[in-house]
């Protein structure tokens, strides 16, 4: 059944979800119940918990009070407050938590992509297959294509989504001409959004953008195509910001002939040829 392993100490039927310990080649699996181990305490009866904390213990070092060993501290032991340690040998560490935004794989065990190809979904919005909301596919997603498997970039986080490839000729910089560099991170940007210097659409940071941080000039990955454009002549289009040669800076686009400020960039060639990034994206 999708979703669901039986383990293979108690029989038992759980979900995938939850965490278990697996040997994929084997498809042998034991649930994190099985996998536990009992409960412990010191001689005076304090429970004992998980810790990599060295404070207080000389060189980071400890010594286990069962089987006599010296270990580093950093490799994890159970212990409490009266200084009673127990190495991962002697009793087996906790299993890691597995939280769902950890979650990197499809029902089917396949690995998840990031795309933001909107092919094949209606009105090119898909549902997120952990926490059910509705999302834009332009806005990436991790995917699996096969089993229209979709997790949002909220619900796995945990993984930088990866720069689209840009060749050189959509290469863009910020309005000082600074080189822009592919990130998803938060920082700085309040409730993790940012809005793009072209499109000038509020997104989330998460999703990845391109970004010059010193001057603060953010481009989404729609603006920022990775498609290559021509003219009619046949001549690559170049990303530009440049109002050089353009009256009161500003330009015709020759496909929705709008007129806009060139500061804020368009596709343009040696023939003066002037996309829009809405009209070239």
């Amino acid at each position: 059944m999708a979703g669901v392993y039986a383990c293979d100490r108690c029989h038992k039927s759980t979900q995938c979800t939850n965490g278990r310990w697996a040997c994929k080649p084997c498809k042998y699996d034991v649930c994190p119940t099985c996998l536990a181990p009992p409960t412990a305490m010191c001689g005076k009866g304090h429970p004992l918990n998980w810790s990599l904390d060295s404070a207080g213990y000389m060189a980071g070092t400890f010594s286990c009070d069962l089987c006599k060993k010296s270990h580093k501290c950093s490799e994890g032991r159970w212990t409490c407050p009266c200084k009673y340690d127990v190495c991962s040998n002697c009793r087996a560490p906790p299993p890691p938590p597995v939280p769902m935004t950890a979650y990197i794989q499809c029902n089917k065990m396949h690995p998840l992509t990031w795309t933001t190809d909107s092919a094949g979904y209606m009105a090119g919005v898909f549902s997120c297959d952990i926490c059910k909301k509705s999302q834009q596919a332009g806005n990436g997603r991790w995917s699996c294509a096969a089993c229209k498997y979709d997790v949002c970039s909220t619900c796995r986080p945990a993984e930088e989504p990866v720069a689209p490839p840009v060749p050189m000729t959509a290469f863009i910089q910020c309005n000082s001409m600074h080189p822009l560099t592919w990130t998803a991170s938060t920082a700085g940007y309040m409730m993790g959004k940012f809005s793009c210097d072209i499109c000038k659409k509020s997104m989330p940071a998460s999703f990845g953008r391109w970004s010059c941080p010193g001057c603060k000039y953010d481009v989404c990955h729609v603006c920022r195509s990775p498609v290559e454009k021509k003219c009619k002549s046949g001549h690559t289009l170049m990303f530009s910001a440049d109002s050089a040669g353009y009256m009161g800076g500003k330009y015709a686009c020759d496909n929705c002939h709008k007129t806009q400020e060139c500061s804020t960039g368009r596709y343009t060639c040696s023939c003066k040829f002037d996309l829009c990034p809405n009209c070239q994206s």
